[in-house]
């Protein structure tokens, strides 16, 4: 009654002019303005049965169809995400090894190779290259599997830009041991080394338990034919506690002390 009061622009006092009175022949209000069937007041109390009967097992089995059906929908889009998102690892490893200089190497089992180990060095990381070991099984086309080729014999798993092949003419031998400090920052101790076809400004700190590993029998030539002071007792007792400092004394000849730089 609001809507057709409303609509004819009439005062809400004037309802009575919108009743299916006998000059409208009685026609209901609705049926003259719009022409749709008026409604009985009594069909929102007494409602005509216009729902269909459904069995308890045929709604069960409704049920399951519609979450099979969104069981199978769901499964072909992750499936195409799956497609999708592989399709564009592949392109991008391809653009990637299409690109000059960035080809990672493949080693077979039984290749002898290098393996990088980060170092820390103030506030930046560096590579120092170690080896040379051995390939043993390949893991992926990414990674390997690599064993040192003395004891223990350890067994270490390396990515590819990790590694790169040995070669005996490649290899940085130390040609002397220049002088050794102890690292403020980091409080571990650095020897200075002068490397083999390097020029002497090219010398380079290094961690000396790293120097050590590597050329034991240097670092002890250089520790003896040293003079001792608290820096270089401290630095052999951390490197080779087992070893005293005298006992390598006594079996150096006695030659000239080479100077030592700190």
């Amino acid at each position: 009654m609001k809507a057709l009061t409303s609509e004819l622009k009439l005062q809400l006092d004037q309802w009575r002019e919108i009743l299916p009175l006998d000059c409208l022949g009685d026609i209901p209000p609705v049926t003259a303005f719009t022409g749709l069937p008026g409604s009985s007041q009594l069909t929102t109390i007494l409602s005509e049965p216009f729902a269909e009967g459904f069995t308890l097992s045929w709604i069960e089995e409704q049920q399951k169809q519609y979450l099979t059906d969104v069981r199978a929908a769901l499964d072909t889009i992750h499936q195409q995400a799956i497609t999708i998102s592989e399709r564009r690892n592949v392109q991008a490893r391809g653009c990637r090894t299409a690109k000059p200089g960035v080809r990672m190497a493949t080693f077979p089992i039984g290749d002898f190779v290098l393996a990088a180990t980060a170092i820390k060095g103030g506030s930046k990381l560096s590579l120092y290259w170690r080896g040379p070991k051995r390939v043993v099984r390949p893991l992926n086309d990414y990674t390997f599997e690599v064993q040192d080729i003395c004891a223990p014999y350890t067994v270490t798993v390396r990515h590819a830009s990790r590694l790169k092949f040995y070669r005996e003419a490649g290899r940085g031998f130390t040609e002397d041991l220049v002088a050794h400090a102890l690292h403020g920052e980091g409080g571990h101790l650095e020897i200075f080394v002068q490397w083999i076809g390097l020029d002497a400004g090219e010398a380079s700190w290094e961690p000396a338990s790293v120097i050590f590993e590597d050329v034991p029998q240097l670092v002890r030539k250089f520790v003896a034919e040293s003079r001792p002071d608290h820096l270089t007792r401290r630095m052999w007792t951390k490197l080779s506690p087992d070893d005293p400092i005298e006992d390598i004394e006594r079996r150096q000849p006695d030659r000239g002390r080479r100077k030592r730089r700190i």
